[in-house]
């Protein structure tokens, strides 16, 4: 009896690691602008957070610089390098103090790094977690998630002749 337990107990333990390692495998594998953008996909959909997360949660975890808040938005800064950074905003409901919306807004100078890679490796990333993107109206991609709350609309958001690239990632809540 007491070896069905332990190895009912062990076998648990073990799958309970391998689905964690693997969860965060799907984010290591990718270039560091998208790791140290997304942070962590064992918890939430980009940086530990859901729908669910409440304003006072991303206060107090936050790890980036909060450079504007108001009644409705958390703004922080995330410098990934010296030529790199992306500013996330978080809308959240006045009421209810809960997550509506995350906007990932990454920007670089141009001879940081080739766009395309960028714009590949965020595909590739939001495919593994999320299946197949489809093309809007604007032409950006854009994944919905399998329960149909949210949806993640990825633009390349630059402009010719700027000495910026702009990436833009909105996730934003359906139901």
């Amino acid at each position: 009896m007491y070896s069905v337990i332990f190895n009912i107990t062990f076998l648990s333990i073990s799958l309970s690691f391998v689905f964690s390692a693997n969860a965060q495998s799907t984010l290591n594998k990718h270039i560091e602008e998208v790791r140290k953008i997304i942070k962590t996909d064992a918890t939430g959909i980009v940086r530990g957070y859901d729908f669910n997360t409440t304003v006072d949660k991303i206060k107090s975890s936050e790890d980036a610089v909060l450079i504007m808040e108001n009644d409705h938005t958390l703004m922080y800064k995330l410098d990934i390098n010296a030529k790199e950074y992306c500013d996330i905003i978080y809308q959240y409901d006045k009421t209810t103090k809960k997550l509506k919306s995350i906007s990932l807004i990454f920007l670089e100078e141009r001879d940081a790094k080739p766009e395309e890679t960028l714009i590949d490796d965020f595909q590739n990333y939001f495919t593994e977690r999320f299946g197949n993107f489809k093309v809007n109206e604007k032409d950006d991609e854009v994944w919905t998630s399998k329960d149909g709350t949210f949806s993640i609309e990825l633009s390349d958001e630059t402009r010719p002749g700027d000495d910026l690239i702009e990436i833009e990632i909105e996730i934003t809540k359906i139901k």
